[in-house]
């Protein structure tokens, strides 16, 4: 069994949702930067541009379709999304976006938004959601993709996290918020894993702790919807951001190393090799393959998948290189895709 309790901020339209790309159940959103206790998005401001009119009609068009189809499940992003901040607060609208995603037993589509989890900061939601299920698993194998919202902005953290952190980070403000967030979500890590070991499943588990990118770094502009901590400039005032790469340049959104080169660690009794630091080139997509490798018993028998036929993949299997200490296969991969659209 495979479930998702996380961020999915992808493409519009459900059959681009975890439920339909393999996943048994989804718990989580849909879009980005939500409020860690509301769950409400609503962070654009001013006029929409271009892209997102087109989109707005896109969502109203297909939303259209499904309800004259007679179905009453709509595609999960609202069609309104898009209005800008003015309208939002006349209309009293914040979009909230916290839902419960699985297929019932007549393979109906449930999408069962969770309003009664308002309030509750979400780190601590989705420790609690994955515990649920580590204890509800059954006797099948499971695989289990936890993506909380720490550290994403905006930087909220329960005031017992803030106090660790009150005596030293005195300057900015987003920074000790920042500190107390990645406290919460070490904490929920470790009750997850207290519960592997209460279950007695530990010895039998592989933990993967990963990152999509470096931290959001530098300045922005005070008008930029990003949050920061200290005005810089009273003629243009400009705030800085509380992650930090150091020693790598550059941060989220760039090509540097900053922005691509991310921390990874896999831990569990299952390696061969233990104890030790690789500098081997993984990429992202490489989770894969790898994960592939590990559910298919030693390389003895292929894996198992929701769909025939799956499209060929770049992904490289890293599982090799990092339970026994072997050379990775991979040596390069592209760092960015430019298209001519003048042509």
């Amino acid at each position: 069994s495979s479930g998702i309790n996380a961020e999915w901020p992808l493409r519009p339209g459900w059959r681009h949702t975890p439920i339909h790309r393999g996943f048994d159940s989804f718990f989580g959103f849909y879009f980005c930067a939500h409020d860690h206790y509301d769950y409400t998005c609503g962070l654009r401001s001013g006029n929409k541009t271009s892209s997102e009119n087109r989109t707005e009609r896109r969502m109203r068009k297909y939303n259209k379709k499904l309800v004259k189809q007679g179905l009453s499940i709509r595609q999960p992003i609202p069609d309104n999304y898009f209005k800008s901040t003015k309208d939002q607060d006349k209309a009293g609208q914040k979009y909230f976006d916290l839902r419960e995603n699985y297929f019932d037993e007549n393979h109906r589509l449930v999408d069962k938004m969770r309003h009664d989890l308002k309030g509750q900061y979400s780190a601590n939601v989705f420790t609690d959601a994955a515990i649920d299920k580590i204890k509800n698993r059954g006797e099948d194998p499971f695989f289990m993709y936890l993506s909380y919202m720490n550290v994403h902005s905006p930087y909220q953290a329960p005031d017992h996290y803030l106090d660790r952190y009150t005596s030293h980070m005195k300057a900015n403000k987003d920074r000790k918020s920042y500190a107390a967030m990645m406290s919460s979500m070490d904490e929920g890590i470790g009750n997850i894993t207290k519960t592997l070991i209460a279950e007695g499943i530990y010895n039998n588990t592989i933990l993967v702790f990963a990152s999509d990118n470096g931290a959001n770094v530098g300045y922005c502009k005070d008008t930029e919807d990003v949050e920061g901590g200290v005005v810089f400039n009273k003629r243009n005032k400009q705030r800085i951001e509380p992650g930090s790469n150091y020693p790598l340049r550059g941060g989220k959104r760039s090509i540097f190393e900053g922005g691509i080169r991310s921390v990874a660690f896999v831990h569990s009794p299952l390696l061969q090799v233990q104890g030790r630091t690789s500098n081997d080139l993984i990429h992202v997509v490489d989770w894969f393959s790898t994960f592939e490798d590990i559910i298919s018993d030693g390389f003895t028998k292929p894996p198992l998948y929701h769909i025939k036929n799956r499209p060929p993949s770049d992904s490289i299997s890293a599982w090799r290189a990092i339970s026994q200490g072997l050379p990775e296969k991979r040596k390069k991969y592209r760092l960015r895709l430019c298209v001519d659209t003048t042509a």
